[in-house]
């Protein structure tokens, strides 16, 4: 960063010669000496007042860049740029201090996202099989059934809106199944997607499920189905499983160094839900902690 200045007492065109400031210590330093300086009688106290002045909006103006082009850049890496660039110290110094702060959050915010999609993805898993159930329904030829047509596309519906909703807790509110559940107080916790259903909007498709002329023989679509893969199902108790048994073991020794009822009676549920676990269907939607499993009792 410099300021130039003319030396003639006529007033100031193009300056020509070049004092280079280096850190706001020398800011303050400037103005002052340049009010004694020979070469400058021409300028007077307003003057330097709005070199300053200058000064202070450039220094604001860096501290609010954003510095993109560094961010992919090791600290190493970038020191050796602002070297090349012959970068002023102070300026470099909140330079790498900006980049090292941007970084850390662009990993954190990765991370975030990364979790969120996993979360997310694998939630839906149950909406995704139910919705190309329903589409392959539509497309079977046995489908030119008015009332079943209908109940289908309005079925079909519910769902695509629902897997949009999701998308949009995902990707713009930013939060997990478990918290919009939370916020939302769905019914079984929000365990499964039916649960994010309103019970006005199931009653209406299943009236139209209802209106479908029965067939000897043909398999009855039931909507709404609390049902989830297999395999997701397995994977989700395995974790629970995991999960429930480090937390028995920790109130367990909470239990053994300091005994009292409520200790006992933690101990004791946990024990059940565990139990639970192991009677759980395969097809049966697995909650996010114990807790889901045992309420009530």
């Amino acid at each position: 960063m410099c300021v130039n200045f003319h030396k003639h007492d006529s007033p100031l065109t193009f300056p020509k010669r070049l004092v280079f400031l280096k850190t706001d210590r020398y800011l303050d330093t400037f103005s002052c000496t340049l009010a004694f300086m020979p070469s400058a009688e021409c300028l007077t106290l307003r003057i330097v007042a709005k070199i300053h002045g200058y000064l202070i909006t450039y220094l604001e103006k860096i501290m609010d860049t954003s510095y993109k082009h560094y961010m992919k850049l090791t600290p190493n890496q970038l020191h050796t740029r602002l070297l090349e660039r012959k970068t002023p110290p102070f300026q470099a110094e909140h330079i790498k201090r900006t980049v090292a702060e941007q970084q850390a959050m662009l990993k954190s915010e990765n991370a975030r996202t990364k979790q969120l999609t996993r979360l997310w993805r694998e939630f839906m898993q149950p909406l995704e099989a139910e919705r190309d159930n329903v589409q392959g329904m539509l497309r079977y030829k046995g489908s030119e059934n008015d009332e079943r047509r209908e109940a289908l596309e309005a079925y079909l519906t519910v769902l695509n809106a629902l897997k949009a909703k999701m998308l949009n807790y995902c990707k713009i509110d930013r939060k997990t199944p478990t918290m919009v559940a939370s916020d939302k107080d769905l019914p079984n916790d929000g365990t499964h997607w039916t649960d994010w259903i309103p019970t006005k909007i199931k009653s209406r498709v299943l009236a139209l499920f209802e209106q479908i002329e029965r067939k000897p023989k043909a398999k009855i679509k039931i909507p709404f189905e609390r049902l989830v893969p297999a395999s997701l199902h397995a994977k989700q108790l395995a974790r629970l499983k995991q999960r429930t048994l480090k937390e028995l073991a920790i109130a367990e020794q909470a239990l053994e160094i300091d005994p009292d009822e409520d200790k006992q009676s933690r101990v004791s549920q946990i024990k059940y839900a565990l139990d639970l676990m192991d009677v759980l269907d395969d097809s049966e939607p697995v909650p996010a902690t114990w807790h889901g499993l045992n309420k009530g009792n």
